[in-house]
């Protein structure tokens, strides 16, 4: 992907959080869930353990759309993801996440934890005159994890 057009996106963190570490597993075996919530009901489509977040935010859905990215469900603490980085060129999306899990050597709490993160962006930053957006979603290394597209109407 080319420099010329590309436009770093602004965007709000809502959950208070720092991700320090590595991804230590050398090919991607997480069941990454990612969802673009354009609207209040949208939130049914997380994970039930998330549902409510989005609710207790107010979001005025009018002007922000909300980023959603999940590891999936684990059996071991210290693995997170962050949205690090959201960048644009005219219809697609290019959303850079930073994984982080622990060593296999990591002595941890055995516990189910789902690791997630949650953005607010501003909808004039994505939509000027694209009838849909693409958006790619990749990690730290810019390995493409998936891949999605929103019609926007």
């Amino acid at each position: 992907m080319g420099l010329i057009g590309r436009k770093e996106i602004p965007f709000t963190p809502l959950l208070e959080k720092e991700v320090n570490g590595r991804w230590q597993k050398d090919d991607y075996d997480c069941n990454l869930i990612v969802k673009i919530l354009t609207k209040p009901d949208n939130n049914l489509e997380l994970p039930k353990y998330h549902q409510k977040v989005p609710e207790r935010l107010n979001i005025d859905y009018d002007k922000y759309y909300l980023i959603y990215v999940s590891l999936g469900e684990y059996n071991a603490c210290r693995y997170d993801i962050k949205i690090d980085k959201i960048i644009k060129r005219k219809d697609k999306v290019i959303i850079k996440v930073k994984t982080v899990s622990c060593t296999p050597e990591c002595i941890g709490l055995e516990l189910i934890s789902l690791p997630y993160d949650l953005v607010k962006v501003p909808k004039k930053h994505l939509i000027k005159d694209e009838e849909e957006l693409k958006f790619k979603f990749i990690d730290q290394e810019n390995n493409l994890l998936t891949s999605k597209s929103l019609k926007l109407s």
